[in-house]
C-alpha cells in the first residue's frame, strides 16, 4: 500500500492500536495474576508445616515494614487458599473492593480479624466473585507413611479429592467393616470439599487418618499426638451417622483449629469450642444438640470448683479437654447405649491431652453434677497417669534387680525391696489396663471406681451440696467405704437439723 499514504497511515494506526490493546490486556492480566514471588509462595504450600512456615515469613515482612513485599507474599498464600493470609492481605489493601473480597473469604472460614475488619470498614464484597472463586491448583508429594503401632494393620492408602491419604487403625476391623469405613470417609471428604471457600485446600493439609476404637455412639475428631506430623484421629463411631455431612463439618473445623492454634495474630471464631478455666470445651457438631446451654453450665461448674481445696482441685487440673457427646437423632441407632453419664476416655487420652466426655443431656443436669463428674473422671485420669508411669518404671526396676543378682546380691534386702516394688507396680498396671482376674474372666476393678466415688462425695460436701446429691450414683451400693461415709454424712446432717 505504498502508493496510498492514507491506507499506510490507517494500517500503521491499526497496528499501534492492536499493540496498545495487547499491552493493556497483558497489564490487566499481570494485575490479576500473582507475581513471581507470590506464585512461588503458592507452590510452597505442600503440607501444614510448610504453610505455617510461609505464614511466619509473611509476618516477618510485615514487622520489617516491607509493605509491598508483604502484600505480594500474602497474595500468593491467599491465592492458594490459606485463610489467615487472606485476612492479612485484606488488612494491607487500600482498595475497598479488593479488601472486602479477601476479608470475606477469610471470614467465611471463621477468621476473627477478617470479620472485625469487615465491620470496622463496612466492607461490602462482590457475592458473585466470592461464589466463583477457587484456590490455585496444588500438586504435592505424599508424605511417608507413619510407622504402624504394635498390633495394628499397616497403613493403607485412601484415594479421595484427587489425592491420597494414609489410613491406619488403632483397632482390627474385618474386611467388611474396613470397606465401610473407607467409603464413609471418602464420602465425608467429598462433602466437606464442596463447602464454600477453600475446603479442598484445607483438607489437603491433612497427612492421613487414624481410626480409633470406640462404641457406636462415641464421636471424636482430633489429632494424633505428634507436632511434626498432622494425622487426624477419628473415633470409629463417627461413621455411624445417617449422613456424612456431620463428620465432614467436624473435620473442617478440626483442620481450622489445627491451623489457628499454631499462629500468632490470628483468631478463629469457632462456634463449637470455648476456653474455660484453661480447659478446651468442645460442643456437639449436631444441630439438635444445645451447645449454648452446655457452655453455660460448664462455666457455672467451674465457678463452683473455685471452692474446692487443692486436694480435690488437682483432679480437675489434670483434665485438658471436655467433650459433649449426647445422643443425637442423626445417629444410626442399634444395640445399647453405654449408660455412663460421663466418662474418661483412656483410649484417646495421653499425657498433656486427657479427655472427658459427657453423654447426659444438659437439660437433665446441674452444675453440681458436672463438678462431680469433673472430679470423678479426673480421678480416673490420675489413675491412668499413675499406671502409665508405673508401667515405664517396671523395666528399670527389673534392670536394677538383674544387676544385683549378677553381683550375687539376689537375696539382699535391697533385692527383696525391688521385687516387692516391682510386683506392686505390675499388679496396679495389670488391674488398670486389663482388669481383675476372676474365675469367669477379667473384669474392671471396682476399686478404681470406689476411689473416684469417695472423691466425688468430698467434692459435693466442699461445694456446699447435700448428701442427697449422690442419690444417682450407681457406685454407692458397690463401694462399702463410700456407703459408710455417705451414711455418716446423712446422720450428721440430720442431727444438725434436729439441734436447730
Amino acid at each position: 500500500r505504498l502508493g496510498d499514504p492514507y491506507g499506510s497511515l490507517s494500517a500503521l494506526l491499526g497496528m499501534r492500536m492492536r499493540c496498545l490493546t495487547m499491552v493493556l490486556v497483558l497489564a490487566l492480566l499481570a494485575g490479576l495474576a500473582p507475581s513471581p514471588a507470590a506464585a512461588a509462595a503458592q507452590t510452597r504450600i505442600c503440607g501444614l508445616n510448610a504453610a505455617l512456615a510461609a505464614h511466619r515469613q509473611g509476618l516477618t515482612l510485615e514487622q520489617a515494614k516491607k509493605w509491598a513485599a508483604a502484600r505480594r507474599h500474602w497474595r500468593g498464600l491467599a491465592l492458594s487458599g490459606w485463610p489467615p493470609a487472606q485476612s492479612r492481605l485484606a488488612q494491607l489493601l487500600e482498595d475497598p473492593g479488593e479488601a472486602a473480597f479477601w476479608a470475606a473469604l477469610a471470614a467465611g472460614a471463621g477468621d476473627g480479624e477478617a470479620r472485625a475488619l469487615i465491620a470496622k470498614r463496612r466492607l461490602k464484597p462482590d457475592r458473585r466473585r466470592l461464589a466463583a472463586w477457587r484456590p490455585g491448583p496444588h500438586s504435592c508429594p505424599l508424605t511417608p507413611a507413619p510407622k504402624p503401632r504394635k498390633g495394628t494393620p499397616p497403613a493403607e492408602l485412601l484415594d479421595a479429592l484427587g489425592s491420597e491419604f494414609h489410613l491406619t487403625y488403632r483397632m482390627r476391623p474385618d474386611d467388611k467393616r474396613r470397606g465401610a469405613i473407607r467409603r464413609a470417609l471418602r464420602q465425608s471428604l467429598e462433602m466437606a470439599a464442596g463447602a464454600p471457600g477453600a475446603p479442598r485446600f484445607l483438607l489437603g493439609l491433612i497427612e492421613g487418618f487414624e481410626i480409633a476404637r470406640g462404641d457406636r455412639y462415641q464421636r471424636y475428631v482430633g489429632w494424633v499426638p505428634d507436632r511434626r506430623r498432622h494425622l487426624m484421629r477419628l473415633a470409629v463411631g463417627n461413621f455411624n451417622d445417617q449422613s456424612p455431612r456431620y463428620l465432614a463439618r467436624a473435620m473442617l473445623w478440626a483442620v481450622k483449629r489445627r491451623i489457628y492454634d499454631r499462629l500468632r495474630r490470628a483468631t478463629l471464631l469457632d462456634p463449637y469450642r470455648r476456653r474455660v478455666a484453661g480447659k478446651t470445651i468442645i460442643g456437639s457438631i449436631y444441630p439438635d444438640i444445645r451447645n449454648d446451654r452446655y457452655f453455660t453450665i460448664i462455666k457455672q461448674a467451674f465457678r463452683m470448683a473455685e471452692k474446692l481445696p487443692a486436694s480435690l482441685h488437682r483432679f480437675i487440673d489434670i483434665v485438658d479437654e471436655i467433650h459433649y457427646n449426647p445422643l443425637s437423632k442423626h445417629y444410626v441407632r442399634s444395640g445399647t447405649l453405654d449408660a455412663s453419664a460421663a466418662y474418661y476416655n483412656r483410649t484417646l487420652s495421653h499425657e498433656g491431652h486427657r479427655l472427658i466426655f459427657f453423654r447426659r443431656d444438659v437439660l437433665y443436669s446441674s452444675p453440681l453434677f458436672f463438678l462431680r463428674s469433673f472430679v470423678h473422671e479426673g480421678t480416673h485420669a490420675m489413675q491412668d497417669q499413675k499406671a502409665w508411669r508405673e508401667n515405664h518404671e517396671i523395666p528399670k526396676l527389673r534392670v536394677r534387680l538383674k544387676r544385683l543378682e549378677a553381683a550375687g546380691k539376689g537375696k539382699s534386702p535391697a533385692a527383696r525391696d525391688l521385687r516387692a516394688e516391682e510386683a506392686r507396680k505390675f499388679k496396679y498396671v495389670v488391674r488398670w489396663y486389663k482388669g481383675k482376674k476372676t474365675p469367669t474372666g477379667r473384669i474392671p476393678d471396682i476399686a478404681f471406681e470406689c476411689e473416684a466415688t469417695l472423691n466425688e462425695i468430698e467434692t459435693v460436701r466442699a461445694a456446699g451440696g447435700g448428701p442427697d446429691a449422690m442419690n444417682d450414683s450407681a457406685y454407692i451400693k458397690l463401694c462399702p467405704e463410700a456407703r459408710r461415709r455417705l451414711i455418716r454424712w446423712r446422720d450428721a446432717a440430720f442431727a444438725k437439723s434436729r439441734r436447730r
